[in-house]
């Protein structure tokens, strides 16, 4: 089943946006497939971090929660061949960050691709990949510089939107939240 989950941590220090942008575009245990960004300069990580805080200061709202993340997860467990996964998640990413960009919130998109290990008897092992997308939102509008306060309001109209449009990737209505 494909799935979305919210990491729900205060990220309310001034460098966890720096750290969660250098965490998800720099190298983890997951190979980064694409990424894309919505209202911010995208040449590097730095650039992408130097926006979303010109906004803040722009608006005088530095402090408090700095960004949200969440993540979407592409059915891992369904026999669906990579390059579908990732074709997906390459529709999905752009999508869902012009709805989140439309709305009036700067973010980044980033797809991982990671493996899950299974033992089958006798010791085979098999891999099935782990293909989701991470979403770092900016907590301050860029239009008008209010704070993004109803989370689970847009997580669950990206639920809705993902249901609608992909629905062949058997989405849990549900959000899990780490």
């Amino acid at each position: 089943m494909s799935l979305l989950k919210y990491i729900n941590k205060p990220y309310e220090d001034k460098f966890d946006l720096h750290d969660q942008i250098n965490y998800c575009l720099g190298k983890t245990e997951n190979a980064i497939y694409d990424y894309a960004s919505f209202g911010v300069n995208h040449l590097n990580a730095e650039t992408i971090c130097n926006s979303m805080i010109h906004t803040k200061k722009l608006f005088n709202k530095e402090e408090g929660k700095q960004f949200y993340h969440f993540i979407i997860s592409i059915h891992p467990k369904r026999k669906i061949l990579l390059e579908n996964k990732l074709t997906y998640a390459s529709f999905i990413l752009n999508d869902v960050g012009l709805k989140i960009e439309k709305i009036g919130f700067q973010c980044l998109g980033i797809i991982h691709v990671g493996f899950i290990e299974n033992l089958f008897n006798k010791g085979i092992i098999d891999y099935e990949e782990n293909v989701h997308i991470h979403f770092v939102v900016n907590s301050v509008s860029f239009i008008d510089g209010h704070k993004l306060v109803r989370i689970y309001t847009l997580l669950n109209s990206i639920i809705v939107f993902l249901k609608s449009d992909y629905p062949y990737l058997n989405w849990d209505s549900k959000i899990y939240v780490k």
